[in-house]
C-alpha cells in the first residue's frame, strides 16, 4: 500500500476494511498491531475520501473513544517503525517496491506518503494529550 500510485486503488482498499468492520470487525483483532500504521496513515490522507473512509471503518472497529486512545497506545511501536521508515524511503525505493511508476509518479507517491506520515504525526500528538 506504501509505493501505490493509483488513488482509486488506496480508496478501494479502505472500502473493503470498512465492509469488514461493518459485518465482521472481531476478524481483523489478530492483525490489529501490524494493520494499525497503515490504517492510521490512511486516516491522515491528504485525499478526504480515502481518509473519511479510513478513519469510518476504524470508528466502527473501535467505537469508543478509550478503546481508541488504547488502540492507538497498543500500536504505538509499530507505528513509529512505520513512521521511521517513510522517513528513510526515496523515490529510487518506492520504484524498487513498485516497478510500474515512472519518476514522476514516485515523486508523487514519496509525496503523498511525507504529507500523510506529517498529519498523522500531528493527530497522533492530540491523541497522546487527551491520554
Amino acid at each position: 500500500m506504501s509505493s501505490e500510485f493509483e488513488r482509486k486503488i488506496l480508496e478501494e482498499v479502505n472500502n473493503v476494511l470498512l465492509k469488514i468492520c461493518e459485518k465482521n470487525k472481531k476478524c481483523l483483532a489478530q492483525h490489529f498491531k501490524e494493520l494499525f500504521p497503515y490504517w492510521f496513515m490512511s486516516m491522515n490522507e491528504a485525499n478526504q475520501e480515502i481518509a473519511n473512509t479510513a478513519k469510518h471503518a476504524f470508528e466502527l472497529a473501535l467505537p469508543l473513544p478509550d478503546k481508541r486512545n488504547q488502540g492507538f497506545l497498543t500500536c504505538s511501536e509499530n507505528y513509529l517503525k512505520h513512521v521511521f521508515h517513510i522517513f528513510k524511503l526515496t523515490d529510487d525505493k518506492i520504484k524498487e517496491e513498485n516497478s510500474a511508476l515512472d519518476n514522476n509518479q514516485a515523486s508523487e507517491v514519496l509525496e503523498r506518503l511525507t504529507v500523510a506520515t506529517l498529519n498523522s504525526i500531528q493527530n497522533a500528538l492530540q491523541w497522546c494529550s487527551l491520554l
